[in-house]
């Protein structure tokens, strides 16, 4: 009658869970990198794949660069929700012989990643250690989204972009932390904690994929799979020092993902990768292709990989220096303002770019998410399960009347917070038809 409650229970287990899985790890784990060690986590993508395909470099040769690099991130961030690494030790991925796998350079073609070689295509990213936000099905692990209620509800089939990755020989060795139901700022929740920038604790690594952008830069993956609405791979990768590229509906195989808000189309999330590298994104984008993602995935359009070679053009880039809402942070204007040097250094015309109205499009996309008046994304919410400032916020907007609301926009100045107040409640098919 006294004991904890189901959140409380559910949030200890789970925790428990992920210090047993860290703890089946071999002891050789918490040593610093050996030379070698350092050598393996150095490699771009394709060394890495050439070396593991030939059989030069084993899969427990590549665990242990990057499982050690693991356990750092998590003792120093706290970035982890599973660790996959004791089931990858026990299933050596086969290597295909090196006389069959060409070396992939910059200049590759998607020629180069045709059906006409299956052992080939197997092996494109044979070795590669790839994590996993929290989000995406991981047959035999639960997908917890950050909500304490999904503990102990392991996914029955993996996401197609698993499935994907398995035939193409990556190592899916860790999930990482997202904060409940993802539409947060910073990742942090009661089901794992808070995930801390990887150069300062003090500072957040973002969100909603902070634990994947927290390992990158802790070299403790080569690739993140997260996915993004309104920056939920971007953020991170910025606060974090990494790289990242939100995919276009359609273009990246995203069935078995688990969104902010299922069944609601209208504001759509899409499986995006991170790399700590730049070549690495881009090389991992060619290979997905490669394996024809569209047969995994029923909505993914059937376009292979495209190369396109802008050198020696002269391109026009539109720069925004403001959104209309918040002001540009010193920093960040700095770097848009080093990008733009370099941009006209190389022979390239910047101009100053108005975006249709900003503030327009967040109150929209606001009014669609919770069209519902929330139910749909706090039900999974449990009663004594804590949210971050901004959800909290946002749930007692939903809960207040329309009417109170509205006088509440009388006394304030933000055009915008009153906007917000008036517009952001439950709303009928024909209201939420009309704003889409």
């Amino acid at each position: 009658m006294f004991g904890p409650s189901p959140h409380r229970r559910d949030c200890q287990a789970k925790q428990q869970e992920r210090q047993r899985q860290l703890d089946a790890l071999p002891s050789s784990y918490n040593e610093p990198c050996t030379e070698e060690e350092t050598r393996i986590l150095d490699l771009s993508l394709v060394d890495l794949v050439h070396s593991h395909a030939s059989g030069s470099l084993s899969t427990s040769d590549i665990l242990q660069a990057y499982g050690k690099k693991v356990v750092a991130a998590q003792k120093a961030t706290n970035c982890l929700a599973a660790v996959l690494i004791p089931d990858i030790l026990h299933t050596e991925v086969p290597r295909l012989p090196s006389t069959t796998l060409r070396d992939s350079t910059s200049e590759t073609d998607a020629s180069d990643f045709d059906a006409s070689s299956p052992a080939r295509e197997k092996h494109l990213l044979s070795g590669v250690p790839v994590s996993i936000k929290d989000c995406i099905d991981i047959q035999g692990y639960d997908t917890t989204v950050g909500y304490s209620s999904r503990v102990n509800h392991p996914a029955p089939s993996s996401a197609a972009i698993v499935r994907l990755l398995h035939a193409a020989g990556a190592l899916l060795h860790v999930k990482t932390t997202t904060p409940p139901g993802m539409l947060a700022l910073e990742t942090t929740s009661d089901l794992f904690g808070r995930t801390s920038n990887p150069y300062n604790s003090e500072f957040s690594s973002g969100a909603s994929t902070g634990g994947g952008g927290a390992l990158l830069a802790y070299r403790g993956s080569m690739i993140e799979i997260g996915t993004d609405i309104g920056g939920s791979v971007r953020l991170p990768a910025h606060w974090c020092g990494v790289y990242s590229m939100k995919s276009s509906a359609g273009r990246f195989p995203g069935w078995g993902t688990t969104p902010p808000l299922p069944g609601f189309d209208a504001v759509e999330t899409t499986c995006s990768p991170m790399a700590r590298r730049l070549d690495d994104l881009e090389e991992f984008w060619k290979r997905i292709m490669g394996m024809r993602p569209w047969e995994y995935d029923h909505t993914c359009i059937p376009l292979p990989w495209r190369p396109v070679n802008l050198r020696n053009r002269k391109l026009r880039w539109g720069v925004i220096w403001d959104d209309g809402i918040s002001r540009t942070t010193p920093a960040c204007r700095r770097a848009l303002e080093m990008t733009v040097d370099a941009l006209k250094k190389q022979g390239h015309e910047v101009v100053d770019f108005t975006p249709p109205p900003i503030a327009e499009g967040i109150l929209i996309g606001l009014q669609l998410c919770f069209s519902d008046g929330g139910e749909d994304f706090f039900n999974a919410v449990r009663k004594d399960e804590k949210l971050d400032p901004l959800l909290t916020a946002t749930k007692s907007l939903l809960s207040m009347p329309l009417i109170v609301k509205r006088l509440l926009a009388l006394f304030t100045s933000d055009t915008l917070q009153a906007s917000v107040l008036t517009s952001v409640h439950a709303k009928t098919p024909t209201q939420e038809r009309a704003l889409i």
